[in-house]
């Protein structure tokens, strides 16, 4: 539809791609503070959607199309939102121990899901699950398992070493993945998708601190900001392959570490 610009105003505009034009501008009420974030809605059968946070406590879904507003929805105290969408499901984290579904279309609440600790907002789902982290900061670090359509909890883990704030779940067919960094770098553990039950785990050292994962069929792929490629066996953590590129000058590391998957080839940077 187009690039839409979040003023720190308030004022959100979407220019068209080609020409740069403004096709609209909302005036919404302005953020106090943190980064902006957005989910877009654009599904055959659905509206084109863009869900943005508007204020301390309200997400705010513009039609991309007429900029009209088409709903709103207001949490219980000020957040910081973290959105991720799930089909016809916005899945909504606030910094606090609930989960929240809301319906992409109409903004109604689907479901509500309240675990023990906050959840972090890094959730990975798939056609039938839901996992999602929560603690940290203090609070005790979790992996929780959800049913995606009800918000039921199938099942909680407690986690031993801290994950990475940002990076979601790694999911594949019969292993969940969740990367841990400290200060003696980037580690792994590997939990039974049906039950939670550790299966294996590496400590933080395994890599460095900066790393980019990546789920590719039963593997996770890893590569770090210190020159090496390594691959683990999701099932089992064991290492499949492990390369190191050679590094000439500071100028050559790359901006960004994240591989990509493409035509069945594995591009790194």
């Amino acid at each position: 539809a187009g690039l839409v610009r979040v003023h720190a105003d308030g004022r959100t505009a979407l220019h068209d791609l080609e020409t740069g034009a403004v096709r609209f501008t909302v005036q919404l009420e302005p953020r106090g503070a943190g980064s902006a974030t957005a989910a877009v809605v654009h599904l055959p059968g659905l509206p084109r959607l863009l869900v943005v946070p508007e204020g301390d406590r309200r997400l705010t879904a513009l039609d991309l199309v007429s900029g009209d507003v088409r709903w709103r929805f207001t949490a219980r105290r000020p957040s910081q939102f973290r959105l991720r969408r799930a089909g016809k499901l916005l899945i909504v984290a606030a910094g606090d121990p609930t989960l929240v579904a809301l319906d992409v279309v109409t903004g109604d609440v689907v479901w509500r899901a309240r675990g023990r600790v906050p959840f972090s907002g890094d959730v990975a789902v798939d056609p039938d699950a839901l996992f999602a982290l929560a603690g940290g900061r203090g609070a005790p670090a979790e992996l929780v398992h959800l049913d995606p359509w009800t918000g039921a909890i199938r099942w909680t883990t407690a986690l031993e070493d801290r994950f990475v704030p940002g990076q979601e779940p790694l999911l594949t067919p019969s292993t969940v993945v969740v990367p841990a960094r400290d200060r003696r770098g980037s580690g792994a553990h590997g939990y039974e998708r049906t039950t939670g039950v550790e299966r294996w785990g590496h400590e933080p050292g395994l890599a460095s601190p900066t790393t980019a994962w990546l789920a590719v069929d039963d593997a996770v792929v890893a590569n770090s900001a210190a020159g090496a490629l390594l691959c683990l066996e999701a099932s089992t953590g064991e290492v499949r392959f492990h390369h190191v590129f050679s590094r000439h000058v500071d100028a050559d590391q790359p901006r960004r570490l994240e591989p990509v998957l493409r035509s069945g080839a594995l591009f790194v940077p």
